[in-house]
């Protein structure tokens, strides 16, 4: 079996490029994971087990896959930086970030949602008799 298993030294600097973003260090956890005839480090945000599989690829770390991968806006953002891993990881955060506050957008209090669905029927209602009023 070949293992593609992280050493403590690059799981650090791993949790260093981590610490730099917003998110709570408090959420990751190492784990491992085969594929194949092969065994990976893998990273895990919790509770929602977002996940970060680590390649090592003649002694340089690389990501092999990971989700969420929201990459368009993380590369405009990070082409300064030269290190492929920490270019992946910053993808990856912001990610996590651009899930979390779209998951914050949708889920709102009742009494927000009714005065928006109350709001929403207004404007549909004018529409819909202005539209009809137009064809007659």
């Amino acid at each position: 079996m070949i293992s593609h298993v992280l050493k403590e030294v690059e799981k650090q600097r791993v949790f260093k490029t981590i610490e730099e973003g917003s998110l709570d260090i408090g959420r990751f956890a190492w784990g491992e994971r085969r594929i194949g005839l092969r065994k990976f480090s893998v990273l895990l945000f919790k509770p929602k087990r977002y996940y970060f599989v680590f390649h090592k690829k003649n002694r340089e770390i690389i990501a092999k896959t990971f989700f969420p991968n929201w990459g368009r806006a993380a590369s405009v953002q990070h082409k300064e930086m030269s290190d492929p891993l920490e270019k992946q990881l910053r993808s990856w955060i912001d990610s996590i970030v651009r899930v979390d506050e779209r998951q914050r957008q949708l889920l709102v209090s009742v009494e927000v949602g009714v005065k928006t669905r109350r709001t929403f029927a207004r404007v549909a209602e004018k529409v819909r008799t202005g539209y009809s009023k137009k064809n007659s």
